[in-house]
């Protein structure tokens, strides 16, 4: 199906951030990363403790905002998919090399909110959702969506192990959803609608069975309530006889009939898995922002809506996973600056923006107006 790529643009005043030190470094697979912020960025932060020679992957990872690598010629390798700058980025290297490629992060404010960075270093190919603690990687091979959930079920997480099989991954919130899209790709969800068309269903790992999304994106379809879905602009549409989901490197999601693709494959939260077989050195640094939003710009507590100043704004602040409220009418100043494309769930919640011609607001969906 085709869509739009929409641009994430950015035109704000710097934001006041506070941070502060936590626990000591999380140690696994003989060694250990503490995570800093010093001034927007991540210098002082540290690996140590692994084979200096091993190659390492190590993953930053922000919830809210955005992080960005200037790549100085470190040697390290950016290994994830989508871009130098993201909410997620993973890099392959020696320890050494980790090192200087941490002093070359930036720390991209978001709007407003409290949230965290995380960093993870591994000597596997393994990720780990670092709250959940489930383990994903990436399927080198491309199968239909029947053949893949199977051979996601057929794997277990140590070759030749008799337990703890995967799962076709399962997004469920936008952690995951970075992890998923932005590290490892284009690729299948455990997601269809094949039971009861518009009624999308997990059908795999521990969620099997759970309904997250109803209805369709170019008419009244909605996420149900306490569940996540990243629809594309227009997206599920069942265009034509699509029941079943993928991801894409930018987090977007897209229902489509078939066809070959490649996937992750997930391991956690079923009865009888046991993970400690793969150790992940893990910290995290949270982060506060004065901004210029009412909100957080979450499902549950999106960024409110309510003037000219807030509705300019949505642009550089939204998201795959962002959500926007307009709470009042808003009409616009001479001096509006023409389009504005947006990425992110914007609900008109039922009022008007007006200048001197209609203008166009989607309602909860990625959208664009100008």
């Amino acid at each position: 199906m085709r869509f739009p790529v929409k641009l994430l643009l950015s035109s704000f005043a710097a934001f006041g951030m506070i941070t502060g030190s936590l626990q000591a470094p999380a140690q696994a697979a003989g060694g250990t990363i503490d995570i800093v912020n010093t001034s927007d960025t991540l210098s002082g932060s540290s690996v140590s403790g692994f084979d200096p020679n091993a190659t390492l992957r190590m993953a930053i990872i922000a919830n809210f905002g955005t992080v960005s690598w200037a790549n100085t010629g470190t040697s390290a390798s950016l290994i994830s998919i989508d871009g130098s700058t993201s909410q997620g980025l993973w890099f392959e290297g020696t320890q050494a090399q980790l090192n200087a490629t941490l002093a070359e992060i930036t720390v991209n404010k978001p709007c407003a909110g409290s949230y965290k960075i995380y960093a993870q270093v591994t000597d596997s190919g393994f990720l780990q959702h670092p709250e959940t603690n489930h383990l994903y990687k990436y399927s080198a091979s491309s199968l239909d969506f029947d053949p893949a959930l199977a051979d996601a079920a057929a794997t277990p997480l140590v070759s030749g192990g008799s337990n703890t099989f995967g799962y076709l991954a399962t997004v469920t919130d936008n952690i995951e959803n970075i992890l998923v899209a932005t590290m490892f790709g284009r690729g299948w969800l455990g997601a269809s609608d094949a039971a009861t068309e518009d009624d999308w269903k997990w059908v795999t790992g521990p969620e099997a069975g759970t309904s997250f999304y109803s209805g369709r994106g170019d008419s009244n379809g909605a996420v149900l309530p306490g569940k996540f879905a990243a629809w594309a602009s227009g997206e599920p549409n069942n265009s034509p006889e699509e029941d079943s989901a993928e991801i894409l490197s930018d987090g977007r999601w897209n229902d489509i009939q078939g066809g070959d693709r490649n996937y992750t494959i997930e391991w956690g939260g079923m009865p009888g898995d046991d993970l400690s077989s793969v150790t992940i050195a893990k910290d995290f640094v949270d982060v506060s922002v004065q901004g210029a939003f009412t909100g957080n710009g979450s499902q549950a507590d999106p960024y409110l809506i309510p003037d000219a100043t807030a509705l300019y704004a949505v642009s550089g602040c939204g998201g795959a996973s962002t959500y926007f409220k307009q709470t009042a009418n808003i009409t616009l100043p001479a001096n509006w600056g023409g389009d504005q494309q947006f990425q992110g769930h914007y609900d008109g919640n039922g009022k008007t923006i007006t200048y001197a011609e209609n203008m166009l607001v989607t309602h909860d969906n990625f959208g664009v107006w100008g």
